[in-house]
């Protein structure tokens, strides 16, 4: 069965980042534009809603969806700046636990919104997104 998927490609290599399904009559939400750690080539970027593809793909047996959004949600531990900052990353649902390292290796250092560069995560939050 052929099944219309809600994607962003990765700016660097074109691998497919999955987003959560829009429920209908659900439109995209103010968290846009987000950043996006490719978890294949480690890119990081800003993507916005104008960047979303819509591509007819195998659905996967049993409804399940193997890749899903996770939000890794951090604070910055630079000398008590403690800027909260939201990272996005694709990768499969069982995966949790590596989401924060598929952010902490992304191949440009991620900075909060003051522009203080991470060290290391505090991590905060790993939450699998149901919209975006």
């Amino acid at each position: 069965m052929i099944e219309q998927k809600r994607r962003l490609r990765c700016f660097g290599c074109s691998q497919p980042i999955e987003l959560p399904h829009l429920r209908a009559q659900q439109e995209a939400t103010d968290a846009w534009p987000i950043t996006v750690v490719c978890r294949n080539c480690g890119r990081q970027a800003s993507y916005s809603t104008r960047d979303i593809c819509y591509e007819e793909i195998q659905a996967p047996a049993q409804s399940v969806q193997i890749d899903v959004l996770w939000c890794v949600t951090f604070q910055c531990a630079y000398q008590n700046c403690s800027a909260p900052e939201r990272v996005y990353v694709s990768c499969e649902y069982f995966l949790i636990d590596n989401a924060p390292e598929f952010v902490l290796n992304a191949t440009e250092p991620i900075c909060c919104e003051k522009g203080h560069p991470f060290k290391g995560l505090n991590v905060n939050s790993v939450q699998q997104l149901t919209s975006i």
